[in-house]
């Protein structure tokens, strides 16, 4: 993924068994995150991303677009979106958390 130090990942997700294991793999690795109440509304979603600058993003399938308009909204013009990772998605248009969570053998 390409974290750097200081780069800061967005927790808005609901309480769930795919949480736990990313937020001990982020604290493993040293990054920081910034869990957001996933029921944010809009506004306040937006509000927190714009002062957390976010590097990824992951998300549920019940606030994706509301974290995607939140996103489109915080981020500075000509900057490019962090990626938004979503849990247990049935769609085909979003990319997948659970594809981090694959063995990889190493």
């Amino acid at each position: 993924v390409g974290l750097r130090p200081g780069e800061v990942v967005v927790l808005a997700n609901a309480n769930s068994e795919n949480l736990a294991p990313l937020a001990c793999a982020l604290l493993t690795i040293g990054v920081p995150f910034n869990p957001l109440a996933p029921a944010f509304n809009e506004y306040d979603m937006e509000n927190m991303l714009r002062t957390t600058k976010p590097k990824l993003v992951f998300a549920d399938a019940d606030n994706y677009e509301v974290v995607r308009k939140a996103l489109e909204r915080a981020v500075p013009r000509g900057d490019t979106l962090p990626s938004i990772y979503v849990f247990e998605c049935t769609r085909d248009d979003v990319t997948h958390a659970e594809d981090f969570m694959k063995e990889t053998g190493s």
